[in-house]
């Protein structure tokens, strides 16, 4: 069997390849970006939350190091201020999102003034999107400006906003926990809009390295929210705590984690029926 090393060499070689492939485009941008940390989760019987995370962050790394002007070049190559809504155009932007989205994890100052650019020169959302997408997951002087002048730009837009919540709930960096604490407090998140909670609070149940954080500061995070909306709308909350149910695919340490909130939720006074029904019946096929 190849070394690991030379696997990923070899991957890293057919992804070269298939930047110049004469394929359908959006098909090709497909083939290059990396499976998310939930998909990875999914085929694994016990989730090693850790090691995926480090593993597709060291691999996207490298890919970008490698790959650096082979995926500069696909960018410039598909790049155009102009919007048309053809496929061929839409598989030009979703190509060379994806090439973005490596270059700027590299975090050099000239590759985060490429995804600037393209973020206050954008003629669609899907551009602007993207670059504000990598700016954001990616920690520089630039972020907090990018994520100020999306909101700026679009506060009046509801499902916009709803997708500067979601972006940030995404987010992968050290602080990322606090700034979606943060988020909550902000005065355009309304815990009685189910959107804007879905958006916020359901977008960060599905952040991986963040929500499942050893600390287990995320489960408690989550459960506050779901005994804040206990009495305002349980059928939101219910559906927030499905993550949590999920504990028995993970290590021990977190599934008690996950299990003390669950438990927390079960000891409230007039716990909603359509929150008691579902945590009861997770705790109750406890081995």
């Amino acid at each position: 069997m190849p070394e690991a090393d030379t696997l990923e060499s070899l991957f890293i070689a057919s992804l070269r390849k298939t930047l110049y492939a004469d394929v359908d485009l959006a098909l090709k941008a497909r083939m290059l970006a990396l499976p998310s940390e939930k998909y990875i989760s999914e085929q694994m019987e016990v989730v090693d939350v850790d090691a995926i995370h480090e593993a597709r962050e060291a691999l996207r790394t490298r890919i970008g190091e490698v790959l650096q002007a082979d995926l500069l070049k696909v960018y410039q190559d598909n790049h155009s201020t102009k919007y048309n809504i053809d496929p061929a155009s839409m598989g030009q932007r979703y190509l060379k999102n994806v090439c973005l989205s490596y270059l700027v994890n590299l975090n050099t100052d000239g590759l985060r003034q490429l995804a600037t650019d393209q973020f206050q020169q954008a003629g669609n959302m899907t551009d602007q999107l993207a670059a504000f997408r990598s700016l954001a997951n990616t920690e520089c002087e630039e972020r907090e400006s990018v994520v100020q002048a999306f909101y700026d730009q679009w506060q009046q837009d509801n499902l916009v906003i709803d997708k500067w919540f979601s972006v940030q709930a995404m987010v992968n960096l050290p602080s990322a926990l606090q700034q979606i604490q943060a988020l909550k407090q902000h005065p355009d998140f309304n815990i009685r809009v189910p959107n804007r909670v879905r958006s916020l609070l359901g977008a960060f149940s599905q952040n991986q390295a963040v929500f499942h954080h050893a600390s287990g500061q995320g489960y408690a995070f989550l459960t506050n929210t779901v005994m804040e909306l206990n009495s305002l709308n349980p059928q939101i909350a219910a559906r927030l705590v499905l993550p949590l149910i999920q504990w028995r695919r993970y290590d021990a340490d977190r599934q008690a984690l996950m299990k003390q909130q669950l438990h927390r939720l079960l000891n409230m006074n007039d716990l909603a029926r359509d929150i008691y029904e579902v945590v009861n019946r997770s705790l109750a096929e406890t081995p």
